[in-house]
């Protein structure tokens, strides 16, 4: 439970183990905003959910009511957090969501056309006495 997540006011996640006394976070209704009444406490307890059992009605998401299908027992103690709102009301708890560690894209270089064309050791082989100015030809020209 200490990485549960509860949504903030401004729209983030806040983690359970990062909550401190006066810290604001939303109610299941997501409008009123609760604050932690006291500093949380880490205990590592047995959770006991004796009470119910399959076919029972427990809330999820949004105040949705829906069966609970199958109950998993695990063995051992759980860290778990005690933590008290002002004003009680219940609150929404998420689980972290899975993650995948990736490597990102690999850039591509820009293709500049020509890049390889550009007088690649090549020496300009026009002369001199080859150029020429349009309209000054020997007998066009005169003053």
């Amino acid at each position: 439970m200490p990485d549960a997540l509860f949504k903030t006011p401004s729209g983030q996640f806040l983690s359970g183990a990062d909550l401190y006394k006066g810290s604001q976070i939303l109610a299941a209704d997501w409008t009123t905003v609760l604050q932690v009444a006291l500093p949380p406490e880490k205990q590592a307890a047995r959770v006991a959910a004796a009470e119910l059992k399959v076919g029972d009605e427990v809330m999820v998401g949004e105040q949705v009511p829906t069966k609970l299908t199958s109950i998993e027992f695990v063995p051992g103690p759980e860290t778990v957090l005690k933590i008290a709102f002002q004003p009680d009301m219940p609150v929404a708890v998420f689980s972290p969501p899975a993650c995948i560690h990736s490597h990102g894209h690999k850039l591509q270089e820009i293709r500049r056309a020509g890049k390889h064309c550009r007088r690649k050791g090549r020496k300009m082989t026009v002369q001199a006495d080859s150029w020429s100015i349009p309209d000054t030809a020997p007998g066009y020209y005169s003053d």
